[in-house]
């Protein structure tokens, strides 16, 4: 009598590293842990009757990016954040009147005079 033998399933974890080596990232960025980016950003998703679209967790539109990289596309660089995230999202609620512009410092205040 002879038994049917069955292979063992593979992992996810191990289909997720096998992935995350063939898109090119190294054993060591792997360990070190990637961030995962949402694209485009959850604040600039349209929202339809309650609903997000595409919905926050599709896996469509999830992306692994080093920690370096998704940190820039998020916040900017130390020196601006012209072109991140947040920038951008800023500025759709400036325009869109949800932000009120910021005024830039105090007025002066004038010095007392002597009498």
């Amino acid at each position: 009598m002879t038994t049917k033998e069955h292979r063992k399933a593979i992992p996810v974890g191990v289909k997720l590293h096998a992935c995350l080596l063939l898109l090119g990232f190294s054993e060591k960025e792997i360990a070190a842990g990637l961030h995962w980016d949402h694209h485009p950003a959850l604040g600039l998703r349209e929202v339809k009757d309650g609903v997000m679209i595409p919905a926050p967790n599709d896996p469509r539109y999830i992306r692994p990016m080093r920690q370096a990289d998704h940190r820039t596309k998020t916040s900017g660089t130390k020196a601006t954040s012209a072109g991140s995230d947040q920038h951008i999202i800023a500025k759709v609620k400036r325009l869109n009147g949800e932000k009120p512009r910021k005024r830039k410092g105090r007025p002066m205040q004038s010095r007392p005079f002597k009498r």
